[in-house]
């Protein structure tokens, strides 16, 4: 009985490991794609395959930080921008001093930048700066998308966040 839980234990984690071993190399192959040729990624196909293998690597387990970066890089190629930034504001929550949290936090910055009228934005620069350990700032934020759509899925949004601070 003791090796049968053993064997199927190491079953279990062989399958694990197998599993998010195919999620990065689909991801390296992936961003190795996007940054060598962006036109071979314009296959909503290839976009779909990697999105399937990231969201099951990331289900099975919540702090694989390149899971959750490729998964936000493949959501950004398919226009799904909102669950783009949810995955990055991950790589955020999980490595807040690493070269990947700081580059997201970089693109956070120029895009809010570019549009500090957009509630979406200042919810999303809000719950990043938060993530960050700049709870100050962030509850400032979120408190301007509140402003700036009342009634909006924002505001909701950031309702939702500022009752989690509480």
């Amino acid at each position: 009985d003791y090796f049968f839980e053993k064997y199927k234990e190491n079953l279990k984690n062989r399958k694990k490991k197998e599993m998010l071993n195919r999620a990065l190399q689909v991801g390296r192959e992936y961003q190795d794609k996007v940054d060598a040729l962006e036109s071979l990624w314009s296959s909503e196909k290839a976009v779909d395959e990697a999105i399937r293998e990231f969201n099951t690597a990331v289900n099975d387990d919540r702090k694989f930080l390149e899971g959750h970066y490729y998964l936000g890089v493949a959501y950004e190629k398919q226009g799904l921008v909102d669950e783009a930034y949810d995955e990055f504001i991950k790589v955020l929550e999980l490595k807040r001093g690493s070269d990947k949290a700081k580059e997201l936090f970089s693109r956070f910055e120029k895009e809010f930048n570019a549009a500090k009228t957009d509630a979406r934005i200042n919810y999303y620069y809000g719950k990043a700066l938060i993530r960050m350990k700049r709870q100050n700032e962030g509850v400032e934020f979120l408190k301007k998308a509140i402003d700036l759509e009342p009634n909006g899925l924002w505001a909701l949004y950031a309702k939702d966040v500022l009752d989690e601070l509480k």
